[in-house]
């Protein structure tokens, strides 16, 4: 998994039965840092030019303390959420379908069912038979996630 916010991160690794190896702040430079930011945000000129800003203080200051030599592990506390990151994650079948009956609804929030729903796209197509109820059964419901 490669672009998720460590915010989606954060709820992904709520799921106990898997494997998670998460790409490190304490040994990768992150002065160059990818940020997630919500569609919201994005969808608003106010609010992105709060967000803009935000980011550009934050990416300033985790140089600055680089710069002064602090090590990357604890300039890194700096960094929000939104700070983009990868995973490899391990699950069984049993655990996958528990993903996706929890992350795929409206209730979850935006970029966790996103991951999810692209999950269960590439499951399905390494194994329809598992996954073709749950894939059914959801795009029945959100016909327009499907599309």
């Amino acid at each position: 998994i490669s672009g998720i916010s460590r915010a989606c991160s954060h709820q992904l690794v709520r799921h106990r039965l898997a494997s998670y190896s998460q790409e490190s702040q304490r040994y990768v430079e992150m002065s160059d840092a990818q940020w997630v930011v919500p569609p919201r945000v994005a969808a608003d000129s106010a609010a992105m030019v709060i967000w803009v800003a935000a980011i550009a203080d934050v990416q300033r200051a985790y140089r600055d303390l680089r710069d002064l030599g602090i090590p990357r592990e604890d300039a890194r506390y700096l960094l929000p959420n939104a700070t983009q990151t990868r995973l490899v994650v391990t699950m069984n079948f049993r655990e996958l379908r528990h993903v996706f009956r929890l992350r795929i609804s409206r209730q979850a929030q935006w970029e966790i069912r996103d991951l999810a729903l692209a999950m269960l796209r590439l499951a399905y197509d390494v194994a329809p038979g598992v996954f073709s109820d749950i894939w059914e059964d959801l795009n029945a419901q959100y016909p327009e996630w499907f599309a």
